[in-house]
């Protein structure tokens, strides 16, 4: 019955804009991945979704085509996010951010061009600041 419901659900949203829409399922019948096009009329590029056998996102990707951009954002089991970052051309930019279980901030890291570049910061699971960084192009000096 959930399979026939995620069908005629992709089916609809498939129809909206002609976008194609590709599934796969685990063996058991659940949902597993979700792809579409996003923004089909100028095939802007496209979202993956992946899922956990119980139903739960654990990857939400878009792949931007343009700028050979990918954002992803990761999920624990329990539906708390897990990590968020951005890559362009394969090279993480910008704030690689890491949760804790609990959804609490583990870790912010800034990249540029692939490389470690600026102020970061680690937590322990109760707040409290665990270690500050400081780097320049992967170098790194300790605050």
């Amino acid at each position: 019955m959930k399979k026939l419901f995620y069908l005629a659900l992709l089916f609809l949203t498939s129809c909206e804009d002609h976008c194609e829409t590709k599934t796969t399922f685990f063996k058991s019948g659940e949902l597993k991945t979700l792809q579409k096009n996003i923004n089909c009329k100028l095939t802007y590029g496209i979202e993956n979704i992946v899922y956990n056998k119980n139903g739960s996102i654990i990857q939400i990707e878009h792949r931007f085509y343009k700028n050979d951009s990918i954002s992803r954002k990761l999920y624990f089991n329990n539906g708390n996010l897990k990590s968020t970052y951005f890559e362009i051309n394969k090279n993480k930019t910008g704030k690689h951010i890491k949760f804790f279980k609990n959804g609490g901030v583990r870790s912010i890291t800034p990249y540029l061009n692939g490389n470690k570049h600026g102020n970061s910061f680690e937590w322990y699971e109760n707040g409290k600041v665990r270690k500050q960084v400081t780097y320049k192009i992967n170098k790194f000096t300790l605050q």
